[in-house]
């Protein structure tokens, strides 16, 4: 308290004697105190580099800087010693680690994990840890990753991990301590790069050491404890150099100088570097104000942020994005409310909600209560609306109603009226079954099966009761019918596949009505066979009919095709047709049977076929050049009479169409098996 007070007064006495206000003394008197605690604990890293510090370097740094040794105490995070020696081999942090925690602090701006959380050195692990994870926590929650952003993320997990026991910190320490020195360790490695170090340069890397933090008997030591290591020899003596030795010390002095232009030059470039960035930066904030539009401004900092380097600016560039994008938050949200109301006044309270639903999609996070309260506002507006208009639909279909209902609950979870629309879909259940019952008599009839299961689905997910069961097995034997329709059709793709090979097409169908004989397309299947027989047979008469055609050639133009199946005899002018019946057919006929084809021929565009006179048959066969003869020797002709021979019958006048001499008239029972051509025109 005595302490305190004499600060105080001290504090007033220099705000009087400066003319200035208490608080900016004290302002001050911070500042300097903050950057005197800065310096010692530069010099205090630098002397933890070897993993430990001696009572006498604390009692050194305590008298450099007025402070007791116990606050410098209080900054050491390693082991204290009296007698300095070391306490065995030194832990450091990974080479690799240590240089991705340089690079991001550098993208930050930080000189250390300290100063990055903004922590003292001497900070407890417990606050250390607190603070990384805060600070990871935000930087996680940040929509937009920039290059900051992204380091930010980065340098707090390592901070996480480093600051989790006192081991890891401390090598942390030594590695930062042992960082400062490199530059050191760089100057000492050039002067004894013949492997000895001149004296007058020795004094020089003492000087630059002192420079460092160390005092000059801690410079000296650690000088020759490097070189001693790197098995580097030191020049001692106070004797005038020789000649030889002058002009070589003037090359080591030209050396420094150099280093130090060097240095200076380094210097300058930062200093030109730092302006140019201030000027960039000042440009581009004016570009920034020159822009019309909101969006055009976010435009320009993006893509100065894509294309420059992250440096002490940006962090101001990355607040002023920010910035815009809350102005456009702003923006669109008075847009929105705008036209939610010009909306609502139409009375388009669904399209209202739904601008704001689109405006809570394209901002994700918490919503602005305001939007949150018309939401709500409009909702329970909505909800009175469609529930009203539920009582209107008392004289329309149970389905309509029940449609209704349902799409009030699902619209409506929270709805004033849940209980109440409940209520009226339980007491239509039967009467929703029985309109039911109809519908699925319908599509089952145009095997409709999707629409039959949707019908079944629709029931059971509102309902639980015996018809629920019913249905739900009803529904299981439709969608098993389905799978056999779908099989069909699968069956029907492969079978067309397979194109004039009918014995292949007729296989597909074939296996699998072996396999599921009492499948539910077993009678389609049949149908599919019957059909590909029929096609078969069609072929195979088409290739008759070709081989026919092929065959008119040798009649020297008496038989000319006249229409399809049709040929005309230019001798006689009869019409007759191209395929006798057993080629069509594949089969011989009775004389009944033979009478009937004739009489059910549509060739040529008529009806009026017949069967040939015996004289007409013969004029057809054995007049040269002859019809080609088709497989059957012997033609029915239409000449024909009853006899009586165990009962009345009929004989039939019979033509061979045999070229060869023998009978061309026989006599045959019209039980008999043989063939007929009709024939047109004539008589």
């Amino acid at each position: 308290a005595a302490a305190s007070t004499k600060l105080k007064a001290a504090e007033a006495k220099l705000a009087e004697l400066n003319r200035l206000p208490e608080e900016k003394v004290a302002e001050r008197i911070k500042i300097q105190e903050e950057q005197k605690f800065a310096e010692i604990d530069r010099q205090l890293g630098i002397r933890m580099s070897k993993g430990f510090l001696t009572e006498d370097e604390i009692e050194k740094l305590a008298k450099l800087h007025g402070v007791p040794a116990a606050e410098i105490k209080k900054r050491v995070t390693c082991p204290i010693q009296k007698d300095g020696k070391a306490m065995g081999e030194v832990v450091l942090m990974d080479k690799s680690i240590e240089k991705v925690i340089l690079e991001n602090l550098k993208i930050v701006g930080k000189a250390s994990l300290y100063e990055f959380l903004d922590l003292p050195s001497n900070a407890s692990l417990q606050l250390l840890q607190k603070t990384a994870k805060d600070v990871q926590d935000r930087a996680t929650k940040i929509g937009k990753k920039d290059a900051t952003v992204t380091a930010t993320e980065i340098l707090a997990g390592h901070c996480v991990s480093i600051f989790r026991s006192e081991e890891s910190r401390h090598a942390y320490d030594v590695s930062r301590g042992r960082s400062h020195l490199r530059k050191l360790d760089s100057d000492i490695d050039i002067a004894g790069m013949d492997g000895k170090i001149r004296a007058e340069y020795f004094k020089t890397l003492v000087k630059t050491a002192v420079d460092y933090g160390m005092d000059e008997e801690e410079a000296r030591r650690y000088i020759l404890d490097y070189a001693k290591e790197k098995k580097i020899s030191i020049e001692r003596g106070k004797e005038e150099p020789s000649a030889g030795r002058s002009r070589r010390l003037m090359l080591i002095a030209g050396g420094v100088a150099l280093f130090l232009l060097v240095g200076l030059a380094a210097g300058g470039a930062v200093f030109l570097a730092s302006a140019r960035a201030k000027n960039q930066y000042e440009d581009l904030m004016a570009s920034v104000e020159k822009a019309p539009t909101l969006e055009t401004k976010q435009k320009i900092l993006e893509e100065f942020q894509r294309t420059h380097e992250p440096d002490k600016f940006t962090p101001l560039i990355q607040d002023r994005v920010e910035q815009i994008r809350q102005n456009m938050e702003v923006r669109d949200l008075k847009a929105l409310m705008t036209e939610a109301d010009d909306l609502v006044s139409k009375g388009r309270l669904d399209d209202a909600l739904g601008v704001y639903r689109k405006y809570l999609e394209a901002h994700p996070g918490p919503s602005p209560a305001t939007i949150k309260q018309r939401m709500d506002t409009l909702m329970a507006s909505v909800d009175e609306r469609d529930y009203k208009a539920l009582s209107l639909l008392v004289n329309r279909p149970v389905n309509d109603r029940l449609t209704a209902y349902a799409a009030y609950l699902r619209n409506h979870p929270d709805g004033k009226y849940q209980e109440e629309v409940k209520r009226l879909v339980s007491n239509m259940s039967e009467e929703y079954y029985l309109y039911l019952e109809k519908e699925l008599a319908s599509c089952q009839a145009a095997e409709q099966w999707a629409r039959c299961i949707e019908l079944t689905e629709t029931y059971t997910a509102i309902y639980d009761n015996k018809r629920s069961f019913e249905l739900k097995e009803l529904r299981n034997k439709l969608q098993n019918r389905q799978r056999e329709e779908e099989i069909l059709a699968g069956l029907d793709a492969k079978a067309q596949g397979m194109k004039d090979d009918f014995a292949a097409a007729r296989a597909v169908y074939q296996d699998y009505q072996n396999a599921y004989p009492n499948s539910s397309v077993k009678a389609k299947i049949e149908t599919r066979i019957v059909a590909i027989n029929q096609r078969e047979e069609q072929a195979r008469v088409e290739r008759e009919k070709g081989a026919v055609r092929g065959s008119l050639a040798a009649t020297q133009g008496r038989f000319v095709e006249a229409a399809d199946g049709v040929v005309q005899d230019t001798r006689t002018g009869l019409l007759w047709t191209l395929l006798d019946s057993a080629t069509e057919m594949n089969k011989c006929q009775n004389y009944e049977d033979a009478q009937k084809w004739v009489a059910s021929l549509r060739l040529g565009g008529a009806s009026d076929w017949r069967l040939p006179t015996p004289e007409e048959l013969i004029g057809l066969y054995k007049d040269s050049p002859a019809f080609p003869a088709g497989k059957s020797g012997w033609y029915w002709s239409s000449k024909n009479y009853a006899r009586y021979s165990d009962g009345w019958g009929a004989v039939v006048e019979a033509i061979s169409s045999d070229n060869d001499g023998s009978r061309e008239k026989n006599n045959v029972d019209s039980f008999e098996c043989l063939t007929a051509r009709a024939c047109r025109g004539g008589r």
